[in-house]
């Protein structure tokens, strides 16, 4: 029983300072913050796939609500980025949507009737050609 009880003291006196200086070889990971993931959205992918894959675990970790956060922030700014009420009655609307000045300023350049030049748009159309 000696001997055993000799290796097992043996084997830890040297397994623990490798466990020790393996933790610290790996440097702690920093707080990642909501708007950190929002700059990285490839770390955001992988770490909203493994909070995914363990939801248990994932109520508990910042880091999984930080990119849940992230993600929302993310759809936010989409929707911003689209949702432009600007109507176009307004000189504004060209500006936001240049796609359409040239093919309304075509629809307008052929139509003399006042009225419909009026439900096309035609005033802010120009209006908006002669600021640019």
């Amino acid at each position: 029983m000696s001997v055993l009880r000799s290796v097992i003291l043996t084997a830890s006196v040297a397994v623990i300072p490798l466990a020790i200086q393996a933790r610290n070889a790996v440097p702690p990971q920093p707080e990642r913050t909501v708007m950190w993931y929002v700059g990285h959205p490839a770390e955001l992918r992988a770490v909203m796939a493994a909070c995914a894959n363990n939801p248990g675990t994932a109520k508990h970790n910042p880091d999984c609500e930080n990119v849940v956060q992230a993600q929302l922030v993310l759809a936010a700014n989409r929707a911003s980025a689209v949702t432009d009420l600007t109507p176009p009655t307004s000189p504004h609307y060209w500006f936001v949507h240049p796609e359409q000045l040239g093919p309304e300023l075509f629809y307008c350049s052929h139509t003399q009737d006042a009225e419909v030049r009026h439900q096309i748009f035609c005033d802010s159309a120009e209006a908006a050609e002669k600021m640019r």
